[in-house]
């Protein structure tokens, strides 16, 4: 194997490590290889048994076959790595969907409290307009699912904990 037969392209996050590797088995048991060689010689051990398998244009038959030959299980896409979608387009609802799911149950909460208009503004200023902000770090926010969110906040807003819509007063 020359230097130019192996390209790995990871990313790494604390004890975590995703590899994109071309559909080729040839490359897939070379990376294995490689992470072998890793841990003789740092001594980290591996567990490849925790890790999955991602096809992306090949078989799923295929794809469980070298699952078995690395001793990893499968998965399919869309899925998520370190709470960021893969395989879902960043343009769809579907895909920004658990950043509106942990906004809505952030509120659940706080609704259930008598908080003052003061408070229920510090809430949403320090709080609830910083969960998307990883997502938007990453991806483009579609303008139906900025709406969704501002719509939220808005509610929680000038509703508080009453289910009754209120009057918004303008100066």
């Amino acid at each position: 194997m020359s230097n130019s037969d192996l390209e790995i392209c990871h990313l790494q996050y604390a004890d975590d490590t995703a590899f994109t590797l071309q559909a080729d088995l040839d490359i897939l048991l070379n990376t294995r290889r490689v992470i072998w060689c890793f841990h003789i010689i740092i001594g980290l051990h591996i567990n490849f048994h925790k890790g999955f398998l991602y096809g992306v244009g090949i078989g799923q038959s295929t794809l469980a076959d070298w699952a078995t030959i690395i001793n990893c299980k499968t998965d399919s896409l869309p899925s998520s790595y370190l709470g960021i979608p893969l395989g879902a387009s960043q343009s769809s609802l579907h895909a920004w969907q658990p950043v509106i799911d942990k906004l809505e149950a952030r509120l659940s909460c706080w609704k259930a409290r008598k908080l003052s208009m003061g408070g229920r503004i510090t809430i949403l200023n320090s709080v609830l307009s910083s969960l998307p902000i990883y997502f938007t770090s990453l991806f483009h926010i579609p303008a139906r699912v900025r709406d969704k969110l501002e719509r939220l906040q808005r509610r929680f807003l000038w509703s508080g904990s009453s289910p009754s819509r209120k009057i918004h007063l303008a100066n």
